[in-house]
């Protein structure tokens, strides 16, 4: 692959000689690692307004249909998207009152599973921060792992 570094040159044929340098292709795997990150990125963000907007279908369309949903403490573990919806849905009058946003700081992605960092903001402006880990399977949430910090 070809890129011109001169700022004048419109096309490529513009570039002389002396102004293009050869630029390593994308392999594959470093192509699908990008579009993986961003399709992740793009499904916890999903994930964040879904709640937010207390979307049910949506957010509980983000699950596979055997998923997991789990927090360490126990008070929030549902299997199978009907459980997480149920679960969700029981939620959704106590999250809508609170008026709680949620927003995702910091995420770490290793092949279909990884974490993140995100915290739910009250409108008198506290915070509460929070770990999730989770693991994806054909694009959607196959393991959701709750955790407060």
């Amino acid at each position: 692959m070809r890129a011109c570094t001169s700022s004048t040159a419109r096309t490529p044929n513009d570039c002389t000689r002396s102004t293009v340098v050869e630029v390593a292709p994308f392999g594959p795997t470093r192509l699908d690692r990008v579009e993986s990150r961003f399709a992740i990125s793009d499904l916890i963000t999903a994930y964040a307004i879904a709640c937010d907007e207390h979307d049910m279908p949506r957010l509980t369309g983000l699950f596979t249909a055997d998923a997991v949903f789990d927090s360490p403490s126990g008070a929030m573990v549902a299997h199978g998207r009907a459980a997480i919806e149920a679960f969700l849905v029981a939620r959704r009058e106590q999250l809508a009152a609170a008026g709680i946003r949620h927003r995702v700081v910091d995420l770490v992605i290793d092949q279909g599973r990884g974490a993140f960092l995100g915290e739910v903001r009250g409108p008198d402006g506290s915070c509460k921060p929070f770990m999730v880990w989770f693991e994806l399977r054909d694009g959607l949430i196959g393991r959701y792992l709750l955790r407060p910090l």
